[in-house]
């Protein structure tokens, strides 16, 4: 990669296989191994040396890189998938990096962003903070800085999907289904159950010991 960049867009840690914004095996999304080595960052800028800077401070640390020059081919790359982190600038061309934001924001919520701001694009970088950014990083880039924030944002996506894997599980392990028994009681317990798990109330249930009180009310906390 060093010093040249043929395309629009280059994937410098091979291709990938997923579409959407959908996690690639190995990488972040694989909980459980603590880290964030394999994570794919996308770069965006249009400037050749800011991304060569970049790479120069993320590659060691074993992250996989992907890199574009405008705002289009990062959108490109973004839409295959794959992605645990984007850093764009917010400077660019037809499409800028809070157009960049706007869509990451729409289409892919659980990546985070983080915008590189030059001088007097401060203001902007707020704003993009406010709109959904993870966070922004001034120019000229200060290389611990910039370590910092990307172990910050990945840090936050793996507890953002671990959250979210233990989330189903329960609802799972809890659902309504796994509440044994044919009994007309029972189903028209299960019926109400589910109907009140859809609204804000607060729910007592009464019922002798041995019953399934404790397994009703954890099925009806998780479908809530």
């Amino acid at each position: 990669m060093a010093g040249s960049w043929p395309s629009t867009a280059s994937r410098a840690g091979g291709p990938t296989s997923c579409s959407g914004c959908r996690p690639r095996p190995g990488n972040i999304s694989g909980y459980g191994r603590g880290p964030l080595r394999d994570a794919t960052i996308l770069i965006i800028d249009d400037e050749a040396k800011m991304r060569r800077l970049m790479d120069l401070v993320l590659r060691p640390e074993g992250y996989r890189l992907l890199e574009a020059e405008s705002g289009e081919a990062g959108l490109k790359l973004l839409d295959e998938g794959g992605v645990d982190l984007v850093l764009t600038d917010i400077q660019m061309g037809k499409v800028s990096g809070l157009d960049v934001l706007a869509r990451a924001t729409r289409d892919c919520p659980d990546v985070p962003v983080v915008v590189i701001t030059g001088f007097g694009t401060v203001k902007s970088a707020v704003q993009a903070m406010k709109t959904g950014a993870f966070d922004y990083i001034s120019k000229p880039i200060d290389n611990d800085e910039l370590k910092i924030i990307v172990k910050r944002a990945l840090d936050m996506r793996r507890l953002t999907q671990e959250n979210r894997g233990l989330s189903r599980e329960l609802r799972e392990r809890f659902d309504f289904d796994n509440i044994v028994g044919r009994s007309a009681a029972l189903a028209k317990v299960k019926t109400l159950a589910r109907d009140i798990a859809a609204t804000d109330s607060t729910v007592l249930i009464t019922g002798e010991s041995g019953t399934g009180k404790e397994l009703l009310a954890r099925a009806i906390h998780c479908a809530s």
